[in-house]
């Protein structure tokens, strides 16, 4: 019997009399940290207070949109106790960005703490101060971008950030704001010659009749 054999019929004859040995302290360790999980899970649905928030947990307002609070209640076992709770945080509406609006409240050795999320963002697209007139040229003039400004109600003076897309027969001004609000104005061009005639005298101004 070749040695390789004798290799393999032991191991298997290994694998059918081996038995896994659990030691008593690892089930005793287990059990202990079923119990305590089970234990917290009771504290914390029984003898923790509560807080609710009235309204969405996370709130979008439009740029300078002044935040309204919307109102929360607390209970600990059953007991209103919402006059202990704590609010703290503000909204600046009149600045881009997220806030954290946060209620606490304390019964006790139990402190419970949420937060609300307020996000201020700017929605609104920039305006483009352009005259309303249309655009008359004749025919064969080259079409030229007017002077144009912009505004926006976050950035200010955006006019620097305006942008031409010129065809045979239209203009668009085109300018974005740094919250990606995008505004354009189109204008067309009618080529009509309205233009009068000129008429140019040779050898000076001035024209003598002589009579007789």
């Amino acid at each position: 019997m070749s040695g390789k054999l004798k290799i393999k019929r032991k191991f298997k004859r290994f694998l059918k009399t081996k038995h896994v040995h659990i030691p008593k302290w690892s089930l005793y360790t287990l059990g202990v940290f079923l119990g305590l999980f089970l234990v917290f899970s009771v504290v914390n649905r029984l003898f923790l207070p509560t807080i609710s928030l009235k309204g969405n947990k996370y709130v979008v307002l439009d740029y300078k949109e002044q935040y309204v609070e919307k109102g929360y209640k607390a209970l600990f076992m059953g007991n209103d106790i919402t006059k202990k709770v704590k609010v703290s945080g503000k909204v600046n509406s009149k600045k881009l960005g997220e806030y954290d609006i946060t209620y606490t409240v304390k019964e006790g050795l139990f402190t419970k703490t949420i937060t609300r999320k307020v996000l201020v963002r700017d929605n609104e697209k920039p305006k483009i101060d352009i005259s309303k007139e249309d655009i008359y040229l004749c025919p064969g003039d080259e079409l030229v971008p007017e002077d144009v400004t912009a505004t926006d109600n976050y950035d200010g003076d955006i006019t620097k950030k305006i942008k031409h897309i010129l065809s045979h027969d239209s203009i668009i001004y085109h300018v974005e704001d740094s919250s990606g609000n995008v505004r354009e104005v189109e204008k067309k061009a009618f080529y009509k010659d309205v233009q009068a005639p000129k008429i140019e005298l040779i050898d000076g101004d001035s024209v003598y009749v002589y009579l007789g």
